[in-house]
């Protein structure tokens, strides 16, 4: 009876030995299967930030490209506006000289148009007093004649 009494004993410890090893079994099986869905997961995680590493990466070369162009259209422009101003410039230095020409010009011209008005002022002068001798004379002559 008493070895009966252990066997049963002995058959019960198995039986729950065996249950809690199942149980351990399942536990070990879900885990196994949490790890493999969370090493999914990750390795989904690294595509995915390799994948936003590299777009980033293009974003900065593009950034970076943008950058140049408008540092090379700014530096264009100030070349141009340069070019531009240097032109005016040059353009007004013409036109300031070409109004001192037409300045000189004009006051000769003024000056030779005065001179040959006073020498026709003189030269009218001179022929009014020749007129006027003349008829003096002419009126003496009428007046010793009479």
């Amino acid at each position: 009876a008493k070895l009966k009494e252990d066997f049963t004993y002995n058959l019960r410890l198995l039986e729950e030995r065996d249950a809690e090893l199942e149980r351990y079994d399942a536990a070990f099986a879900s885990l196994r299967a949490a790890l493999r869905d969370k090493e999914s997961e990750a390795s989904e995680l690294r595509i995915a930030a390799a994948e936003a590493a590299h777009a980033v990466a293009h974003e900065r070369e593009a950034s970076a490209e943008a950058g140049r162009k408008l540092e090379a259209a700014v530096a264009r422009g100030r070349e141009e506006a340069e070019a531009i101003r240097w032109k005016r410039e040059d353009e007004l230095q013409a036109l300031a000289a070409e109004l001192e020409s037409a300045k000189r010009t004009a006051a000769r011209r003024v000056a030779e148009a005065e001179e040959a008005l006073s020498a026709e002022r003189r030269d009218g002068a001179t022929a009014l007093e020749e007129h006027s001798r003349s008829l003096e004379r002419g009126q003496r002559e009428v007046v010793e004649a009479l």
